[in-house]
């Protein structure tokens, strides 16, 4: 890298500080109209003085040449006209609304590299910029990461008249919703069946954004009466014409900011005067982690520092209403990022099952309520008890929230924030119990957006009223004025409308700490878990605190005792009558000051050749019950029995590897359980065969870190009643992410659409077999798949509790075992060895 290491030696290192009034001025002398377009747009050349001739570059949605001398260690402007050529985004250069200047291939020496020119904003010195940094040209390859924001042409002005009109504008990131399953398509109908139904159609303005599939590349911008001409042949974003859209650029990136910028921009110069606005963004959500994934792109998505840099970046004034018919974007993290923007919030804590909202509804409810708070609240009302729009007992929650309450919000969060941190460095006992037991994956806070063993969010209010004290009652009814309105659908009871980052969630323990300062200076960067999630110092202090108990303990709980045939009787405070008080069962008692939770696996074990250890596959987990001694858990005798599938007439049911996953009583009083199972899953949708993702307790154990993880794996939620019936089932997929290039593996974030199992799909179900010593102590882990391979499922498949066979690899019986598992605040695991079944 000669050029870098001799010719750039003496680049300057510091950066000024902006100076928006120069930056100001710049900006209205580069306000040419837009260019007609011509021949394709040449690469940048460097000559042996290192001046730079760029023949086109973007600047806020218009085109230009530009020459810059260089003058070490520095460029100096020198001129700019408007350019001519046809963009190419490998070619053409950006200059963003901090004026640093991308330059793709920037060739020089033989090397092809992209260079980044950081603005030196000194307001004494002539338009110039410093060598920031460079990285190999991979621009025009399809690996899905932007290196640059690109420029977007401009759009053309409405005609339309919306003084007096209500708004309603959607960001629809089709991704592999509309991609895989056309659901973007099914909630375009949705929203044409509610247009038509509308007496007032000429009081809402409606304009969509979408694109970000495999059959919507690019964006486009429709109107209303653009929709529906596109739905003549049931597909929408294959219209041509130059009035087909309002906008069509196939080269846009819909996960990245520039796109959102431009609608933005185009909403604001086009419909600012329609009041009020409802803006929807529409895809997958992950909370603090961002919205907004395209499908053509590597599933490249919107941070939330992103989504705040559009707003700002655009001009636009406040959105009377902002709404996600995404995952997971109910939280506090994200109303700090869009409280700038919106002076209300629609969104939901939980994952959002089926396809989203009822858009049939959703316009009919905000184009005839006449008040914006009422229809935002009959909007969820409706999302929630609408069975024939999504299955209920699937986790619906969605809430709105008034964004001018959430500085009180943080006032009394704070408040408790620092209260709680103060009492977890004062160890007190009653403190430490409390945080526990919020912590619990089973039975602690309300949580959202499960990860495995892990959840992505708490609710907030849920959380405080576990911690108790005056603190936790002060912001409790800060939350209340703060939440105009919140509904599930029962299946989460203790959703209260606003949730935030689960304290004890490994992705955030995982990661290197960084302070405060650290953290601002990496802005700019892909992907910054730290900005995004930072809400106040007071909460970065608790979430510090947090992490640094849980690196204090590294002890996993210890086993005191074991019982293999105990009397429930004997250690539970149960009546005579009750059956549970004269069943047998299985005790350990494990002491551990930050002890959350202990289950029950029943499995079976068989030797290993060779060797004096045992292998444990297991069968399925249960919730141990706690008994009147602390650190002591009981669970009932197994009888062999375990939950099944029938999935052929003619093919014995299969066994099902579920682990408990919570318990709730419905708002009849129907006591309801559900369990969950890792699989592999595929689905045909519309002759194309789909693959869903999965998630596991144990991912390192599916292959090796840096492997990508594998597109056909998902997760099957059952709920069943107390009678082992079946109420519910759902198979939802998971996406991988990745954070930047060299994140190979990426991480799996829950998908937002659900399937129930049909004739025609594939299964196959995952269990893990541990290995443990003679000593009892386990020694290893790995996911084995219960059949030889994927099963084709020939009818409804028909769910039931009965006896089932257990056989290792070679079929041969394996005798029935128990293992009890007890887990910390600090995600320590401690397992008993195997113990016979009697």
């Amino acid at each position: 890298m000669i050029f870098y290491q001799e010719k750039l030696k003496n680049k300057k290192m510091t950066i000024p500080w902006r100076v928006w009034t120069r930056l100001l001025l710049v900006a209205t002398a580069f306000m040419f109209n837009q260019p007609v377009q011509a021949e394709v747009c040449l690469p940048p050349t460097v000559d042996e003085g290192l001046n730079l001739d760029i023949p086109c570059v973007g600047v806020d949605g218009q085109q230009y040449t530009a020459q810059i001398l260089y003058k070490a260690p520095f460029w100096e402007y020198l001129s700019h006209a408007p350019s001519t050529c046809e963009w190419k985004v490998e070619n053409c250069a950006t200059l963003t609304s901090t004026m640093d200047l991308t330059v793709p291939n920037f060739a020089l020496d033989g090397l092809s590299q992209i260079a980044v020119l950081k603005f030196d904003a000194n307001e004494s010195a002539p338009l110039r910029w410093t060598y920031q940094k460079h990285f190999e040209n991979r621009a025009g390859e399809s690996n899905g990461f932007s290196y640059n924001h690109g420029t977007l042409a401009p759009a053309k002005p409405t005609t339309e008249e919306v003084s007096g009109k209500k708004l309603l504008a959607i960001y629809m990131v089709g991704s592999d919703l509309e991609g895989r399953y056309k659901l973007g398509t099914k909630d375009l109908k949705e929203l044409i069946r509610g247009y038509n139904a509308l007496t007032n159609k000429e009081a809402i303005a409606v304009v969509v954004a979408f694109g970000g599939a495999k059959n919507w590349p690019g964006m486009r911008y429709a109107s209303m009466a653009q929709i529906l001409a596109d739905s003549a042949d049931n597909k929408f974003g294959n219209e041509t014409g130059d009035d087909a859209y309002l906008y069509n650029e196939p080269r846009a990136v819909m996960g990245d900011k520039s796109a959102l910028t431009h609608f933005l921009t185009f909403l604001q110069d086009n419909y600012g005067k329609a009041n009020p606005r409802f803006l929807v963004l529409w895809n997958h959500g992950n909370g603090f982690l961002g919205y907004g994934k395209d499908q053509n792109n590597n599933m490249d998505g919107l941070s939330l520092t992103e989504l705040h840099e559009a707003f700002t970046d655009s001009g636009t004034e406040k959105f009377d209403l902002i709404g996600f018919d995404a995952c997971l974007m109910g939280s506090i993290e994200v109303a700090n990022t869009i409280r700038h923007h919106a002076h209300y919030l629609q969104a939901s804590q939980e994952l959002e099952p089926g396809h989203g909202w009822n858009w049939e509804e959703v316009i009919q409810r905000y184009a005839n309520h006449a008040d914006l708070i009422e229809a935002g609240k009959s909007m969820v009302d409706n999302f929630v008890d609408n069975e024939t729009h999504g299955k209920n007992r699937s986790g619906k929650t969605l809430s709105v929230v008034d964004l001018n309450q959430y500085d009180f919000v943080l006032t009394h969060l704070n408040t408790f924030a620092d209260a709680l941190t103060a009492k977890i460095n004062a160890a007190d006992p009653a403190t430490i119990t409390a945080l526990n037991a919020a912590l619990s994956p089973s039975s602690g806070a309300e949580s959202y957006g499960k990860h495995g063993s892990n959840r992505l969010e708490f609710d907030l209010k849920h959380f405080a009223t576990l911690i108790g004290g005056p603190e936790s009652e002060a912001l409790s009814q800060a939350i209340d004025n703060y939440v105009l309105h919140a509904n599930n659908d029962g299946t989460r009871q203790n959703a209260n409308g606003v949730s935030f980052l689960a304290l004890n969630h490994n992705l955030y323990l995982s990661r290197k700490k960084v302070d405060k300062d650290q953290m601002v200076s990496f802005n700019g960067y892909e992907m910054n878990l730290w900005e995004n999630l930072y809400v106040s110092e007071s909460v970065w202090q608790l979430y510090k605190t947090i992490h640094a108990l849980a690196q204090s303990d590294s002890q996993a709980p210890t086993v005191v005792d074991q019982v293999a045939d105990a009397r429930g009787g004997e250690f539970l405070n149960l009546d005579a009558s009750d059956p549970l008080a004269q069943a047998t069962g299985v005790v350990a008692t494990f002491t551990d000051e930050n002890l959350t939770t202990v289950r029950t696996i029943f499995g079976g074990v068989k030797s290993v050749e060779g060797e004096d250890n045992q292998l444990f596959l297991s069968v399925g987990a249960v919730q141990a019950r706690p008994t009147e001694k602390n650190g002591q858990y009981f669970a009932s005798a197994w009888d062999g029995q375990w939950y099944v599938m029938q999935y052929d007439e003619d093919e014995d049911p299969v066994w099902m590897p579920l682990a408990f996953e919570n318990q709730y009583t419905d708002d009849t009083g129907q006591a309801l359980t559900v369990y969950t199972a890792e699989v592999q899953f595929i689905r045909k949708v519309e002759d194309e065969v789909s693959t869903v993702g999965f998630f596991g307790d144990l991912v390192e154990l599916f292959g090796d870190e840096e492997e990508p993880f594998p597109d056909d794996l998902a997760e099957l939620e059952i709920t069943f009643d107390a009678n082992n019936n079946v109420v519910a089932h759902q198979v939802r997929p998971y996406l991988v992410i990745h954070e930047n290039e060299a994140d190979k593996r990426g991480h799996l974030a829950p998908g937002k659409e659900t399937f129930d199992i049909q004739a025609g799909d594939e299964i196959r179900f995952l269990s893990t077999w541990l290995k443990f010593s003679p000593a009892g102590e386990i020694i290893g882990a790995r996911f084995y798949p219960t059949t030889d391979g994927m099963l084709e499922v020939l009818q409804t498949p028909v769910f039931s509790f009965a006896a089932i066979l257990l056989e290792d690899d070679e079929g041969d019986e394996m005798a029935p075992r128990y293992v009890m598992a007890a887990e910390d605040a600090s995600g320590n695991i401690t397992l008993t060895a195997p113990m016979d079944v009697k």
